[in-house]
């Protein structure tokens, strides 16, 4: 990536010390440490080790003079905490030894700046991946032939499909939401018949609704040919890669008040943010145009990433 060798921690995080200093060991010049999840484990054995090693892990740095980067995907909470005061210690200390933090798009900049109460603070807007997000996503064909199959049974001239897309977290609040959502929007609207695609999390069983209650990667053909809206809440100020997604493929997002998703979409003008199903069901059929979207990969892009990391690599 222009120039610049990376590596990341083979193995356990707590190994992460031993590891950069194998890398010194073996000649690497080593100019900057990052930090990304400060995710916990549901073992409170581990999770305080996990705590001492980033206490080496940091002095270690402090020795080798290597300065101290934190991704902070997350800007006001962990994505999985089980002992929370544990994650808080860990996220006060990386914050407090972090050289330069980064946020995942530029509206979150001042929010971030509000909440860790630090100025030392920009944005590496990421981007979609082509493919599979992750090995974790299984793909079954079985299970794609099954969903094509159900959507072109419902498939019609008014007939609406969200596509619910994620993994399974306590911030997923679309996973909550969504069967009261569709139920609301059938008894309401007179126009439309609207149906549901779920995937990564159960959901609860509905004539509206096909679940795939597991991580799976769904054809993008799938996705192009029929989804007519995204939909996705979360409660907390990150990023959902979902975002990335539906841009890519032009695909309205369906939002409610939670979070910075809102500020995102009524920034890029790329969806709806949900006031009342009233006033959501009277703007169907309003076109989004696709210089929004354009906007929003121009301005989040692993290219962009790339150039601010080298930006601030070789300052």
């Amino acid at each position: 990536m222009l120039g610049i060798d990376s590596t990341a921690v083979i193995g356990h995080p707590i190994g992460a010390p031993l590891y950069l200093l194998k890398q010194v060991f073996l000649g690497k010049k080593v100019k900057y440490f990052v930090f990304r999840y400060i995710n916990d484990s549901n073992s409170l054995v581990l999770a305080y080790l996990r705590y001492i090693s980033e206490i080496i892990l940091i002095n270690f740095c402090k020795l080798l003079n290597i300065q101290i980067w934190w991704l902070c995907h997350n800007v006001d909470k962990e994505t999985t905490s089980f002992y929370p005061k544990i994650t808080k210690l860990r996220r006060q200390n990386v914050l407090r030894n972090a050289n330069q933090i980064f946020t995942t798009n530029k509206l979150l900049v001042p929010f971030a700046k509000q909440t860790l109460k630090v100025e030392n603070i920009d944005f590496l807007s990421l981007g979609y991946i082509s493919g599979k997000l992750s090995e974790k996503f299984v793909s079954d064909e079985k299970i794609n032939n099954q969903l094509r199959d159900w959507l072109h049974q419902k498939k019609g001239k008014n007939v609406k499909f969200l596509f619910c897309i994620g993994s399974p977290a306590d911030k997923a609040t679309h996973f909550k939401l969504i069967n009261s959502f569709i139920l609301k929007l059938n008894n309401i609207d007179n126009i439309y018949r609207w149906y549901g695609v779920v995937v990564g999390h159960p959901v609860n069983e509905s004539k509206y609704i096909f679940n795939i209650p597991t991580k799976h990667y769904i054809d993008p053909k799938i996705i192009l040919d029929f989804a007519n809206y995204y939909y996705r809440v979360i409660d907390d100020y990150s990023i959902s890669y979902s975002i990335f997604e539906a841009a890519e493929y032009n695909i309205p997002i369906i939002t409610e008040n939670y979070g910075i998703l809102p500020d995102i979409i009524k920034y890029y003008k790329i969806g709806y943010v949900v006031e009342s199903i009233e006033k959501f069901i009277e703007s169907v059929g309003n076109e989004i145009a696709a210089e929004n979207f354009n906007k929003f990969r121009n301005d989040n892009n692993w290219n962009m990433a790339a150039k601010k990391i080298a930006l601030y690599y070789n300052r």
